[in-house]
Parts: C-alpha cells; structure tokens; sequence
C-alpha cells in the first residue's frame, strides 16, 4: 500500500482514517503506458486513490475499476471497446 501521506491531499488522509485499507492494498500502475494507451489523462485524486486503495468494491455497493495495459496496445484498445459496447 502506498502511504497516503506521501500522494494526494487531506481528503485521502481524510479517508484513510475513516476507511483503512486492507494489507496489501493498492495498485501500482504504469500510469503513462496507460494513459497512452487509453488516450485519456485519468484526474490525479483518482490515480492517488487507486494508489493507496487499488481497485474493487467498497461495501458492495461502488466499483473502482483499475485500467490495464497488456503487452499489446491494441488489446488495451479492444478491451475498452469490448467493454463499452457490454455497458450500452
């Protein structure tokens, strides 16, 4: 788990203190490849909350996906796509 000392603000602290996560918690993305992959720049306080909490559920009720990259850029591509067109 990251430190949310050392990323986003008082409002991950804030959180932190309310909702501690569990061991082992947090992802470590490789946050360029992914944003280039993707085509979009995710909002920093969702990549700090992704870094200390990772992705999941929160009492079964809110979904935090995390973004993947597969070796192949297309894929990561194909994976949105496939994804979208489930969601409509």
């Amino acid at each position: 788990m990251k430190d949310a000392g050392n990323t986003g603000g008082a409002w991950l602290r804030k959180l932190v203190a309310l909702m501690p996560p569990h061991e082992g918690a947090g992802a470590r993305v490789d946050r360029e490849a992914v944003e280039r992959v993707w085509g979009v720049r995710f909002p920093s306080d969702y990549k700090d909350f992704v870094a200390v909490y990772g992705g999941g559920t929160i009492e079964n009720y809110l979904y935090v996906a995390v973004p993947e990259v597969s070796g192949d850029a297309r894929a990561g591509h194909m994976e949105r796509l496939t994804d979208d067109a489930v969601g409509t």
